[in-house]
Parts: structure tokens; sequence; C-alpha cells
């Protein structure tokens, strides 16, 4: 039983001195009337919250609470008065310092000698520090949980391999991008070691993790180069570059090794095709030159005159140019004769017609035939027969199986045009036309001066003239095969 009683001490009689005690204790206490009201001084709250005496008697004591707090605080202090039971509760007061502090507040009602509540202790405990540590606790949590879900994610969705392994060289952690470069489920990198996950690369690998694990040192960019089996049996080289950097604990011991890792084949394929390309531009350029060189050279040693000259220079470049038009259309995979036919015969449309077997020829065949049909075709419309209205122009071809292969014939023959005469010079035309790729690799090319027109022949080796045959230029001489 607590008594209301003045003294030197907090016993008094064998009995609790209420306001000894009060004095005596650190935290801050009080008592209030059974209503909740401040009827006696209290040093430690006036001590704690810089309230006058004046100020908190009564319930001038609640103007201490903080604003934000009081309705929470109002419900709390009123279930308290009604059951008339002890109860706790947390919020903000006000301190001396100028500042609003956490506290604890526990209160407990007291009773007369028949049980009737007479009045309320309460003692005030500044659990700031506590609140701020809870705080920084939160927060530290919500951040560490925000970055493990960042590392999460990123272990999922990024383009690049990311493993990490410990002192033992055990994986640890792997995302999936890493393990798919490794052909194997993310579970079954787990616990493995380096040799056991990738046998091939450990050999190179693992003196480099075990140097970062006794240097702390981030190794050189690493270059690997494996062969993995494709769908359809073959071996298919696959390139990678990494880096291997040390994980550090929170003491900033080294704890392990972390590797980044990027599939690089796309990129070293795309370097090699850009190689080979322009490997295969220089060889095309230094042909396209051969070839305009001896066009020049043969088209200006003639009894023309320089603007005559010139003109056949002229048409006999542009035949080539157009060649290489068709050769481009398929990306230098080979140009369709017939396609090649329509071209150099564009200006003479519905005098020409052709047919045949659809045949693809490479750039150096395709070159020969575009000047081939554009010096029968100039031939004609000079001297043959589409120098008249009614002459017309057949061009067949076909395949044949010979004794030594599949043979390529094609054939040029004039109708209804004037009498021909054979030509009692040799021009370029002619040149072109009888020597055309006679230069001992199957090539037979023959021209008949005929009386009622021209039939010009060709037979050759069909492998010599379709695409993706060896492209060695126009007027190369050309080794038979051993």
């Amino acid at each position: 039983m607590y008594v209301q009683k003045k003294g030197s001490g907090p016993i008094v009689d064998g009995r609790v001195d209420l306001f000894a005690l009060v004095n005596v204790m650190k935290q801050v206490v009080y008592t209030l009337n059974e209503n909740g009201e401040v009827v006696d001084d209290s040093p430690s709250w006036r001590e704690f919250t810089g309230q006058a005496v004046g100020g908190y008697l009564g319930l001038g004591w609640l103007g201490a609470v903080h604003p934000d707090d009081r309705e929470h605080f109002d419900r709390c202090w009123n279930t308290l008065l009604d059951t008339k039971t002890e109860g706790q509760y947390e919020y903000r007061l006000w301190h001396r310092s100028g500042e609003w502090r956490w506290v604890l507040e526990r209160s407990s009602p007291y009773h007369d000698e028949v049980g009737v509540v007479v009045g309320w202790i309460g003692v005030i405990i500044d659990i700031s520090e506590r609140k701020r540590t809870e705080e920084l606790l939160a927060k530290t949590t919500k951040e560490a949980v925000q970055r493990a879900v960042e590392v999460e994610s990123i272990y999922r969705q990024a383009p690049i391999g990311l493993g990490m392994f410990d002192r033992d060289l055990r994986c640890v952690r792997v995302s999936e991008t890493l393990s798919r470069m490794n052909g194997a489920s993310i579970e079954s990198h787990i616990g493995r070691t380096l040799e056991e996950i990738y046998p091939a690369g450990s050999v190179e690998l693992g003196p480099i993790y075990r140097h970062v694990l006794r240097t702390g040192d981030s190794s050189a960019p690493i270059e690997l180069t494996d062969q993995v089996t494709s769908d359809d049996g073959t071996l298919v080289s696959r390139h990678f570059i990494g880096q291997a950097y040390p994980l550090r604990g929170a003491d900033d011991s080294i704890i392990g090794v972390g590797a980044i890792w990027e599939d690089i084949s796309d990129k070293k394929r795309a370097e090699e095709t850009q190689k080979l390309l322009n490997m295969e531009l220089i060889h095309r350029t230094k042909n396209l030159i051969a070839v305009v060189q001896s066009v020049a050279a043969r088209s200006l040693v003639s009894d023309q005159t320089i603007e005559q000259a010139r003109r056949s220079l002229l048409r006999r470049l542009e035949a080539i140019s157009r060649a290489y038009a068709s050769l481009t259309e398929t990306n230098w995979q080979g140009a369709p004769l017939d396609k090649i036919i329509v071209r150099e015969s564009e200006e003479h449309q519905g005098a020409i017609s052709f047919g045949g077997p659809p045949v693809v020829l490479n750039a150096s065949a395709a070159q020969t035939f575009a000047l081939v049909i554009h010096e029968l075709a100039t031939n004609a419309a000079k001297h043959g027969a589409l120098s008249v209205p009614k002459g017309r122009v057949s061009i067949r071809w076909r395949i044949d199986d010979g004794e030594d292969g599949r043979r390529f014939k094609l054939c040029w023959q004039e109708h209804d045009g004037p009498k021909v005469v054979a030509p009692k010079r040799t021009g370029f035309g002619h040149t072109l036309l009888r020597r055309m790729m006679n230069d001992g690799d199957g090539y037979i090319a023959d021209a008949d001066y005929a009386t009622d027109g021209l039939i010009y022949s060709l037979d050759v080796a069909l492998e010599v003239m379709l695409a993706k045959s060896q492209d060695d230029g126009l007027f190369q001489a050309r080794n038979k095969a051993a």
C-alpha cells in the first residue's frame, strides 16, 4: 500500500514514503490523482521536460506530449482510467534540451485500504537511443533486403555471366547466364569446384583465381576459347572474355573470388567475317583493276580513232559494271546468267531470245560473259542481224555430261541479217570471242561466220563457271586440277 506521507527517507515506519522514492529514482516518476491530474511536484518531471510546477499541475502536463501523438496517447490513457488497470505505451515527450524524445511510460493505479483507486503512479523511461537503433536497424534491414533483391535480379537477368567462389574455389553463387555458358543448371554448380565445373578451362583459370585470393588484386582480362558440339554434330568454337576479382568480408579479409564472363563468340565471328570481307574486297578490287587494264589496253590498240576507242572502252566498262550490279544483288554469291543476258541486251529488246537451265556464274565468269554478250550484241548491231529491222538473235545453253565431267554449252545464233563476212582485222572483240578462256582449262570457243548468220559457240567445264568457284579474274591463267 502506498501512502502519501512526507518524511526524511523512502521508508518511514516500515512503509514506503512515495515522495522520497520518486526523488531518488533516475527515471521520470510522477503521481496523479484518481482523475489523472497532477497534484504534487515531480522534480524528475521538471528535470526532463523543463516545465515549471505551475505548467504541469492538473492536466497541464499533457502539453509536453507531441501533438502528433496526442490522439494515441489520449486513447491509451482513457482506457487506463476506464478500466483502472495498469498499462504501457510509447510516445514522444518534449525534452528540456529542445527536442522531442521517445519515451516508454508505464502507469499503474494504487488503492486505499478498501481497494478503491485513489491515484496513479507512473514511470517514464527515455528510449530515444533504442528507437534510433531500431530505426537504423530497420533502415539497414530494408536497404539490405533491397540490395539482395537487386543482386538477385542482376543474377537472373544480367546478359553477362557472374559467379562467386569461396577460398577453396567451390562455387557459392552463379548467374543464369553463366550457367548457360557452362551448359549446366545453377543447382549443379553450387558446391562444386572450378575443376569439376569447367575441366577444360580450370588449368588456366585455377592459377589466376588463386593469385587473386593470395594478392587481393583483380586479374587482367582473360580470354578463353572452347569447342562445343553443335546440334548437327560439328565442332563450334566459342570465345569468352572475363575477369576475376577478390570478394571481401566485413573485416576486409578476402573470402573468395568473383568472376565476370562475357560470351564474345558473335563478336569474334563478326571480326573474322570482316577480315574475310576485307580480303575479298582487296581481291575483287585487284581483279577489277586487272579487268579494266586489260580491256583498256586492248580497246586502245586498233585502227580506231581516239573517239571511237573511247566510246568502245566506255561501253565495255559499262558491261562490266552491269555484271557487278548483278553480283551485288546476290551479295556476291553469284550472278544468274539470264540476268546478265537481259542487262546486256536491253537496248535490243524483242530482237534477242534466250533460254536454258538456271546457271549462276561466279564473279569471274559473270564479268567475262557480260563482255562476251556485249561484244556479240555490238558486232551484231554494227554488221550482223541486229543491224536490220527483221534481224533476230537466239541464245541457247544447256548442260551435258561428258567423259571429263559436266560441261556448259552456249550457242549464239543470228538470223535474217545481212550476208556475213569474216572480219579482216583482229580487234578486242574478236580476240575476246576467239580466245576467251582458251588457255588450257577446257574452254572451247568457236565463231562460224556462216552466210546466213554468225554462230558463236562456247563449250566449258561447268565447275569453273559456277558460283563459289575460284574467282581468279578475267584473262588469268587457270591451272588444271592434279
